[in-house]
């Protein structure tokens, strides 16, 4: 299943629920396009109590860069993927004021492809780029389902306008990030020192990578 038809089917079951579980308020929802930190996006957004509101997003963005220098090329691409299901609790009446707390699904990560160009030496050993061949690396940015906190403001339907403002503050706790390696080189030792000597420096930064930080802007429509 592609992004595309997996966005379209996590709104339709938001609609879906939003009817079934707000009969007295009637359906009523408000969207529009969302900028932060876990990328480009969009947002839904509905009543379902007195102060209450439940809001779905969906959050995309992907970076390609490459890094070429006289001894290794690197091919590396950051994808960020989001899909958070949130409550909005509003302490106090007529106010845009929001604390909120939800699940997200997370599809970061970052992966890259490396081919060195001459003899590298890892822990004492040479190695020739027939040895180590392409060297290809991912790290998942944590698990799959990732729960999220935030404060921020949004007063869609507590206004007499059809136009909204929103931001919000926060943080998503994504737990352990981890690496993955694998390359096609001619020796299999080789490809055993690679994955110990990038299992040695990921272990430096991943303590930095459970948290995903989140700040964002936005505007709604009121349909």
């Amino acid at each position: 299943m592609n992004k595309f038809n997996l966005t379209s089917r996590f709104f339709i079951c938001f609609t879906m629920l939003i009817g079934l579980i707000n009969p007295v308020y009637g359906f009523e929802v408000a969207v529009g396009p969302k900028l932060s930190t876990q990328g480009i996006g969009v947002e839904a957004r509905s009543p379902i109590g007195e102060g209450m509101f439940a809001r779905l997003g969906v959050h995309y963005f992907s970076l390609n860069r490459t890094f070429d220098n006289a001894s290794i090329k690197t091919k590396a691409k950051l994808n960020l993927l989001s899909i958070p299901v949130m409550l909005d609790y509003h302490p106090f009446d007529n106010s845009g004021f929001k604390l909120s707390a939800g699940i997200a699904y997370n599809g970061n990560h970052i992966s890259a492809t490396a081919k060195p160009a001459h003899t590298t030496i890892l822990y004492g050993r040479s190695f020739t780029p027939e040895n180590l061949g392409s060297i290809k690396t991912k790290v998942t940015l944590g698990n799959s389902v990732a729960p999220i906190v935030s404060i921020g403001y949004d007063n869609s339907f507590n206004n007499n306008s059809l136009w909204s403002f929103n931001c919000e503050v926060g943080a998503m706790y994504t737990g352990t990030p981890k690496l993955s390696v694998s390359a096609n080189g001619n020796l299999e030792e080789a490809i055993s020192y690679i994955e110990r000597d990038a299992q040695r420096n990921f272990r430096l930064v991943k303590k930095h990578l459970k948290i995903f930080p989140i700040l964002s802007l936005g505007i709604k429509y009121n349909m």
